[in-house]
C-alpha cells in the first residue's frame, strides 16, 4: 500500500477515535498526544486489523511513538503478508 494513503486513513482512524479533527493530526505527532491511552491503543489496534486486513502485536505498539511510525509499520507488515497471501491463493 501507498505509504502517504496509508497514512490519511490512520489520521482519520485517530480523529473518528479521539474526536478531533483529521487535519490537526501530524504525521510526526506522537500517538498519546491526541489522547491515545492504552485502551484507546487496543481500539485503534482493532480498527486497523480490521481496516487493513492485519494482525499486529501489542509489543510492536509500545515501539511505535508517531502517527507516520506507526503507517510505515503497517505498510511493512502487509508487504510481509503479500507474499504469503499470494501463495495462498495458487
Amino acid at each position: 500500500m501507498h505509504a502517504e494513503r496509508t497514512l490519511q486513513r490512520l489520521k482519520q482512524m485517530i480523529a473518528d477515535l479521539c474526536a478531533v479533527d483529521a487535519q490537526s493530526i501530524r504525521g510526526e505527532g506522537m500517538l498519546r498526544g491526541y489522547g491515545l491511552d492504552s485502551i484507546r491503543i487496543m481500539d485503534l489496534m482493532a480498527t486497523i486489523e480490521s481496516e487493513f486486513e492485519v494482525q499486529l502485536r501489542v509489543e510492536e505498539m509500545g515501539s511505535i511513538a508517531s502517527v507516520r511510525d506507526l503507517a510505515e509499520h503497517i505498510d511493512r507488515v502487509i508487504a510481509r503478508n503479500a507474499p504469503v497471501e499470494a501463495a495462498a491463493t495458487r
